[in-house]
C-alpha cells in the first residue's frame, strides 16, 4: 500500500476543507459583487440627477422646449 490509513484521511480531510474555504470565498465575492453593483447604480443615478438639475437650473431645457415650439428658430 503507498499510503497508510491515517495519511489518507489526513489528505481527505484536507481537500474538503479546501473545498469548504473555496465555496464561503466565492460565496463572500458574490455578496461583494453584489453591494458594489448596486453602489455603483446609486452613484451613477445621483449624477444622472445632478446634470438634469443642472439643466433645469441653467434653463438649457426651457430653451430646447422653446425652440421646438418656435417656428422661426
Amino acid at each position: 500500500m503507498l499510503f497508510d490509513k491515517k495519511t489518507m484521511i489526513m489528505a481527505m480531510g484536507g481537500l474538503a476543507l479546501m473545498a469548504v474555504a473555496t465555496v464561503a470565498v466565492g460565496v463572500m465575492v458574490h455578496r461583494q459583487t453584489n453591494k458594489i453593483r448596486a453602489n455603483m447604480r446609486s452613484v451613477s443615478r445621483g449624477i444622472y440627477n445632478f446634470g438634469s438639475a443642472l439643466q433645469l437650473l441653467s434653463g438649457a431645457a426651457g430653451a430646447e422646449d422653446d425652440c421646438e415650439n418656435c417656428v422661426a428658430c
